[in-house]
């Protein structure tokens, strides 16, 4: 039985991950004063929940194997108010913090929810489902990862770095940057992935009007290392083509038929979702990052550095072969996911 209790007079917000590829070491893991992951069912299921939010939504709720859970004191447990929204801010920054170490198997929708401890009687009083990360893995490992509790405690450092970025009046390019990246994982078009993914390097990119590509190609180096124009290039030309309403893989380069072209395609999102996921984690992570990210002109700023001042203050890069390269096994890829029968 767990061991996590939501005690008398204590309001909470709750996310249930269905279901999810979490490993069992994460138990009753707290991240932060009265902020924890639990993998069993943290409330007791009143029989007159079945009524209100259905069989099968209980039965997932019970189900679920991980959860998120906020809870504190309350002034008012029997009303529902702006204690209930703080922590369920509190839960999603944790949730979106995930999102971009890395997404979550969940075999239903995430649900949230909050209620309150009145004088023992625990009650949901709000329960809404979460928009779905569509999970996506093509090798045997990545089929296989499971979120551990180092994962989760970098997304909860994440969703605290980017709970500060939000609610300061700048940084407006790296927020854009983090909706086209959460954008990406909840689109089951791997054209219109690769499209948000792109969406999101540029952000931090900063290419210049007319040098789009160019820039893409040659500030990218940053990110990944040198020797890899050709597959960064495809990308973006990619990424073009599904911003003017063509199909991405008209710019798939050498490959001579259609079940070739959409692998790649397939290949080149997977692989440039993990260079935006690498990023924004550097970025949030890296407070220099952050105060580099804050407007345009300090952007500018810091693609004017020479390139061993940027590589200080950035840090090593993925290395393409060992990181990306491998990310798409075609024995994993089934005709369903490439569109054939």
């Amino acid at each position: 039985m767990t061991t996590v209790k939501i005690r008398a007079g204590e309001k909470f917000a709750l996310i249930a991950l269905p279901r999810a590829n979490v490993a069992h070491s994460a138990t009753d893991m707290s991240l932060a004063d009265d902020l924890l992951v639990t993998r069993e069912m943290p409330l007791p299921v009143a029989d007159h929940w079945q009524r209100w939010i259905g069989e099968v939504r209980v039965k997932q709720l019970q189900e679920a194997g991980c959860f998120i859970l906020a809870k504190t004191p309350a002034d008012t447990p029997a009303i529902l108010d702006g204690e209930n929204q703080n922590l369920m801010r509190r839960v999603c920054r944790v949730y979106d913090g995930l999102m971009i170490v890395e997404v979550p198997f969940c075999a239903t929708r995430p649900f949230l929810l909050t209620g309150a401890n009145v004088n023992g009687d625990v009650s949901i009083r709000q329960i809404a489902d979460l928009q779905a990360p569509v999970w996506r893995a093509f090798n045997q490992s990545s089929i296989l990862r499971q979120i551990d509790e180092a994962g989760l405690r970098k997304a909860y450092a994440i969703g605290d770095a980017l709970a500060a970025v939000v609610a300061a009046p700048d940084h407006v390019r790296l927020k854009l940057a983090v909706s086209a990246f959460l954008a990406g994982v909840r689109d089951v078009r791997f054209d219109e992935r690769l499209h948000q993914f792109c969406r999101c390097i540029d952000g931090i990119i900063l290419s210049r009007k007319g040098k789009g590509e160019a820039d893409f190609v040659a500030r990218s180096v940053l990110f990944i290392g040198a020797g890899q124009d050709a597959a960064i290039r495809e990308m973006y030309r990619m990424r073009n083509a599904v911003e003017h309403l063509r199909p991405a893989v008209s710019e798939a380069v050498g490959c001579i038929d259609l079940r070739a072209q959409r692998l790649r395609v397939i290949e080149r999102s997977t692989q440039v979702e993990e260079i935006a996921r690498y990023c924004l984690q550097r970025v949030l992570l890296t407070p220099e990052l952050v105060r580099a990210c804050k407007d345009e002109a300090s952007l500018e700023q810091f693609w004017s550095r020479s390139e061993d001042d940027r590589r200080k203050a950035w840090g090593n890069p993925l290395d393409f072969n060992q990181h990306l390269a491998v990310l798409v096994d075609p024995q994993c890829v089934t005709n369903q996911y490439l569109g054939l029968k």
